[in-house]
């Protein structure tokens, strides 16, 4: 279980890796990623261009948090 405190959970990078986290599970139990691998691909670069453990502080309205969100709502639409 993904253990998080309040202000985590408002942070941009987690919201991102809680959602990769169920797109690869869901592929894994063998949903097909046709049409998710590239945001699946997406979403993990986006991640390691950080340095250090989640959370990575991204507020929502940065130009870092705002990316965060539009790719874990791509990632949602499979989920």
């Amino acid at each position: 279980m993904l253990k998080t405190t309040g202000k985590e959970r408002s942070d941009a990078s987690v919201h991102l890796a809680i959602k990769l986290i169920v797109a690869k599970l869901n592929v894994a139990a063998g949903a097909s990623d046709a049409l998710i691998a590239d945001w699946i691909t997406a979403a993990d670069d986006f991640l390691a261009g950080f340095a250090g453990k989640l959370p990575y502080n991204l507020r929502p309205g940065s130009d870092d948090g705002k990316e965060a969100h539009m790719l874990a709502a791509a990632l949602s639409q499979f989920n």
